[in-house]
């Protein structure tokens, strides 16, 4: 008596073509990091040559609607800073929510 295949054997034999490779934790968070590096970007060159704070930055991502950390703001410019298109104006501002001064930040092109 030979044996009959159920359905659920078939479906497993099934070849749906090549497998696509699941990206990695880092290709997945360097992609998020490249979206925030543009954001931020965007609003340094956006703030001219008087330069933006963090907090400053931060707060005009929140007015978009796009949920903001102070944190993602400062990684997103230390890389802009170590690939030179960001730098130190020399100035500080005032910060609104704990009053110390913070480094204004401008675009080097």
């Amino acid at each position: 008596m030979s044996h009959q295949k159920s359905l659920f054997e078939y479906i497993g034999e099934i070849s749906y073509g090549p497998k696509k490779k699941k990206p990695s934790a880092a290709e997945i968070m360097a992609g998020r990091s490249g979206r925030w590096r543009s954001l931020v970007l965007h609003f340094v060159r956006a703030a001219g040559r008087d330069g933006a704070t963090d907090e400053e930055i931060a707060d005009r991502i929140d007015a978009l609607g796009v949920r903001c950390r102070h944190s993602s703001v400062v990684s997103a410019r230390n890389s802009l800073c170590e690939r030179g298109l960001v730098e130190k104006t020399g100035k500080t501002h005032k910060s609104k929510t704990t009053g110390m001064p913070c480094t204004v930040w401008r675009c080097t092109t």
